[in-house]
């Protein structure tokens, strides 16, 4: 068996290469944490899709409420009837 000597200057050479190494993935690890972080500000919270949730509910009960006091027609009861079953169904939703 035969040892391979390695010289002073090979030894610097290589940790010069592992420190440039280690400074690269230093530096795409913090970009890849500030990326995710960004993506983490810009989510919505469970709150924020609660309130959002509240505010659809409501703007489709106030869109059937409008529909079922149009008209005046002798055949708007079947409309006013099946408004009032939609309006019922988005409340139990």
């Amino acid at each position: 068996m035969s040892k391979t000597v390695i010289g002073a200057g090979d030894n610097d050479d290589l940790l010069t290469k592992i420190q440039q190494q280690l400074d690269n993935l230093t530096k795409q690890t913090e970009k890849s944490l500030k990326d995710h972080q960004y993506q983490l500000d810009d989510k919505a919270t469970h709150k924020d899709l609660v309130d959002l949730e509240a505010r659809l509910r409501a703007w489709i009960l106030e869109m059937l409420a409008g529909l079922g006091n149009q008209g005046g027609k002798a055949g708007d009861d079947g409309l006013k009837k099946r408004v009032k079953d939609l309006e019922a169904k988005v409340s139990l939703i």
